[in-house]
């Protein structure tokens, strides 16, 4: 039973990560397309974000750009590298006139991390629990 409970959970966690962290923001960048407004914005630095003890860290851009007149400095939502981007560079970005704050890249934009590992956890999930299941019987 206990198998059974367990690969239950990797398969709910799965579509939780899945949902919160490839779903939702891909609906949201979708609706940005259509909805938002489209700026130049000049990259200013890149943002480290550590992915845990030993295991070095993430580079997110940050951008400047002005919305009506007002300059307005962010990090990137949807792009990610381990490389960052050159300084200095302009890029294309999508902003939600209600939140000028958060910048999302119109064209280079990449998949969370961890993103590929979700749909795997699922699987492995639901053929757990098909195999625990089948035991049972």
């Amino acid at each position: 039973m206990l198998p059974l409970a367990l690969f239950a959970l990797l398969c709910v966690v799965g579509m939780v990560l899945l949902i919160r962290q490839v779903i939702l923001p891909w609906i949201r960048f979708l609706l940005l397309r259509r909805t938002g407004v489209r700026l130049a914005a000049e990259v200013v630095d890149n943002d480290a974000q550590p992915l845990g003890p030993g295991k070095g860290a993430v580079l997110r851009p940050v951008v400047r750009y002005r919305v009506d007149g007002i300059r307005h400095t962010g990090t990137l939502e949807n792009l990610v590298s381990n490389r960052g981007m050159e300084l200095g560079r302009a890029i294309d970005i999508l902003i939600d006139p209600t939140r000028p704050a958060e910048p999302w890249a119109a064209e280079e934009g990449t998949p969370p991390l961890g993103a590929y590992w979700y749909p795997i956890m699922v699987l492995v999930g639901i053929a757990g629990v098909w195999v625990s299941v089948a035991r049972i019987r």
